[in-house]
């Protein structure tokens, strides 16, 4: 909720490391990049941009 809420004030955020149930056991550690990208016509936001890094 954090990270949400830092995204549509800021309009970037990066994540704190959280984990994933891997599909054949075990935990996966993840860490999150995402950016708001903007409509050039209107400068609207169009969509939310995420890039996940497996750490």
């Amino acid at each position: 909720r954090c990270a949400h809420h830092l995204l549509l004030v800021k309009g970037q955020v990066t994540t704190k490391y959280y984990r994933f149930l891997a599909k054949h056991g075990g935990w996966v550690w993840v860490q999150s990049y995402a950016t708001i990208v903007h409509n050039s016509r209107s400068s609207r936001p169009h969509c939310i941009v995420s890039v996940n890094y497996v750490l």
